[in-house]
């Protein structure tokens, strides 16, 4: 009796050892499953981030491609207030047309290039080196301000363009018939340049009920949308014909029931 009590008391020594590993081995994955949450959470906001980083890059890319026009068309407006001479006899209306116009389009361009440079230096060092939700602000921030720089630069386009008409009758020399005609052709080709930008405008917009941006939600940041997001699929939303179905079988049995009487009660009635 003695050799047969030797393995169960070999077991009862066991077992408390097993016990202590497995509590350890529990103890030792609480902390792995919180890490791997953690970094789901983590990689998912950094998704999110790169999502909207490509909205950031496509309106900086933006910007620098306006500054280019719209310096070329500033350096014009100034070369024509410095280097056109306006001569003393030239009337009133005229000369101060040209000044205004001219100057206009100096300044509309001058602005423009400078509310897209800031933009383009100012909206990534945010995005960068901000706080959380930082992106999402920059991104936000940039759209409206980039649209306000590019009207900055369709005013300095018309007054470039009411200034080279006016040049014309400053010079003196010319015929008032060449003056004219020169006239009705800057005002056509301008009509043509504003006819193609309003068809290309139209061919490429975009309404702004069908635009897609990088948001997942209304005024949330990456770290808030990806912890919805994973709630989301923790807890997913079943279809309500589908749920209504699956949770109440008694109800779609008495419905089946229902159709069945109907259907076998039409010949007699």
């Amino acid at each position: 009796s003695a050799f047969a009590d030797r393995p169960s008391r070999r077991a009862a020594l066991r077992e408390p050892v097993r016990a202590r590993k497995v509590r350890a081995d529990s103890h030792r994955a609480g902390p792995m499953l919180f890490a791997d949450k953690h970094a789901l959470e983590k990689q998912l906001e950094c998704d999110l981030i790169g999502i909207r980083k490509q909205e950031l890059d496509h309106y900086v890319h933006c910007c620098l491609t306006l500054s280019a026009p719209a310096a070329l068309l500033a350096g014009f407006a100034y070369t024509a207030l410095v280097q056109v001479y306006v001569p003393p006899d030239s009337h009133p209306a005229t000369v101060a047309i040209f000044y205004v116009s001219v100057i206009g389009a100096m300044l509309a361009n001058v602005a423009a290039v400078v509310k897209v440079t800031l933009l383009a230096l100012c909206a990534p060092h945010l995005a960068l080196r901000g706080p959380p939700g930082s992106m999402t602000v920059a991104v936000d921030k940039m759209r409206p301000a980039f649209y306000r720089g590019l009207h900055y630069f369709y005013m300095g386009l018309l007054c470039f363009h009411i200034s080279a008409g006016v040049t014309i009758w400053l010079n003196s020399q010319s015929d008032t018939l060449v003056s004219l005609l020169t006239s009705a052709l800057l005002l056509l080709l301008s009509g043509l340049i504003s006819l193609d930008i309003r068809c290309t405008i139209r061919t490429f917009h975009l309404p702004k009920r069908h635009a897609v941006d990088g948001k997942f939600m209304p005024n949330g940041d990456a770290a808030g949308t990806a912890r919805v997001l994973i709630h989301r699929l923790q807890h997913p939303t079943r279809e309500p014909s589908r749920s209504a179905l699956v949770d109440s079988p008694s109800r779609s049995r008495s419905l089946a029931a229902r159709i069945g009487r109907g259907v076998g009660g039409r010949p007699g009635g």
